[in-house]
């Protein structure tokens, strides 16, 4: 995760370094998620824009801005929560493929190099651990959407 210099540079430049060759990993992982859930956004805010309270607000004059971050993004917000926290386990499985194609130490490689070793303990403590961050991410979603929507608390 360095060049091979790496060790002579002073602190500066060794953290440009280590930036510069997390630049692609990250950009592997983080666009194809980002991609549609930018997509899901721009979907749930034409929606939500479309109801009779942002109707309303914009009948009493309220700015655009203030609309949009005020009224339709809070309205917007939940399902995006939610797709976020489902996201999680995702990222865990694209790291398997990041971690392999750069060479790096981590869960994924781990995992992939365990499946190649045929060694099923590894293997199941590789799943169970993935199985994990899906209860954790749908936890944390159902946790921020009840804190997104007031709504969503009485139930």
């Amino acid at each position: 995760m360095h060049s091979p210099v790496a060790a002579s540079l002073d602190g500066g430049r060794r953290l440009a370094d280590s930036f510069r060759h997390l630049i692609l990993p990250c950009l592997a992982l983080t666009l194809p998620a980002a991609s549609g859930i930018a997509l899901y956004v721009r979907d749930e805010m034409r929606a939500v824009l479309d109801r009779s309270p942002i109707r309303m607000a914009r009948a009493r004059g309220v700015t655009r801005w203030r609309i949009l971050l005020r009224h339709s993004l809070r309205g917007a917000l939940t399902p995006v929560i939610t797709l976020l926290g489902l996201a999680l386990p995702g990222l865990v499985g694209g790291s398997v493929v990041v971690e392999v194609l750069f060479a790096w130490p981590g869960m994924g490689r781990l995992a992939y190099e365990a499946v190649l070793a045929r060694d099923e303990p590894l293997i199941l403590g590789c799943a169970w651990v993935a199985s994990l961050a899906v209860i954790i991410g749908s936890l944390m979603a159902d946790l921020l959407s009840a804190w997104a929507d007031p709504r969503l608390r009485e139930r």
